[in-house]
């Protein structure tokens, strides 16, 4: 009896050490102990919820990877997501997926927040994405390797969330006009820059932000106004403070 308890107890542990494992590469740390908890669940069907969406782009990375080794692209993918990864979850971002070089994150799921906490969340997330990749641009240089730059575009209002796919493959994703309208932002983005949506800037103070100007984007009939996140004139937020400001 005590050799049977003992195997349950470690098959519990290895459950455990996968489930943590797994969670922590899209999750922020202060929600996986909840999680396992049973405190928070990430299985319920999914449901409209006003979100938040960043996406991100590297320029010029494609045709970087084809002058360069794969181990060489592989180690710079590896400490870009890395640093990106810890910028987006100091800032209670989830990561929603990572497409090639580009990354997803999601502002208000699995835990719900107010659309002000969101916009000011996700835009301090992409300032710190935009000072990490600086950082890594410094190191990279100094191996001899040219730098590199991104586009962020920010997005909110209604989509679908919650766990899509089949009994074998399932991902905790957002779908609907919400986030194509995010990535079209993204597309449109002046390279180094961060380019939101006025649904985002309304929640912004006025001085975080200035018109970069009226945009086709794919998919829609008129054009649209985008805005530019200002670099200089933005507090650096995490997410206590965020959350004190309401």
């Amino acid at each position: 009896q005590d050799a049977a308890v003992t195997a349950q107890v470690k098959v519990e542990e290895l459950n455990r050490d996968i489930t943590e494992n797994v969670l922590k590469r899209y999750l922020p740390p202060m929600l996986i102990d909840e999680i396992l908890e049973g405190d928070r669940k990430m299985n319920d069907s999914p449901k409209h919820l006003d979100v938040t969406i960043i996406f991100t782009d590297l320029v010029g990375f494609t045709s970087l990877s084809e002058k360069i080794g794969t181990q060489t692209i592989a180690r710079l993918l590896n400490e870009y997501f890395t640093a990106m990864g810890d910028v987006i979850f100091d800032n209670g971002g989830t990561i929603d997926k990572f497409i090639g070089d580009a990354i997803m994150v999601m502002f208000g799921a699995p835990v719900e927040s107010t659309p002000k906490i969101q916009a000011r969340q996700a835009s301090a997330t992409a300032l710190g994405m935009m000072a990490q990749l600086r950082i890594l641009n410094k190191k990279w240089n100094e191996e001899g390797l040219p730098s590199l730059s991104m586009r962020i575009g920010i997005h909110r209002g209604p989509a679908l969330v919650g766990n899509l796919g089949s009994d074998r493959r399932i991902d905790y994703t957002a779908i609907g006009s919400t986030v194509n309208r995010a990535s079209r932002i993204e597309t449109a983005c002046v390279p180094g820059c961060v380019f939101m949506s006025d649904e985002v800037a309304s929640l912004l103070p006025s001085d975080m932000y200035i018109v970069a100007g009226d945009f086709d984007l794919k998919g829609f009939h008129e054009k649209v106004t985008l805005y530019q996140l200002k670099r200089s004139n933005i507090i650096e937020l995490n997410v206590s403070n965020i959350k004190n400001s309401g």
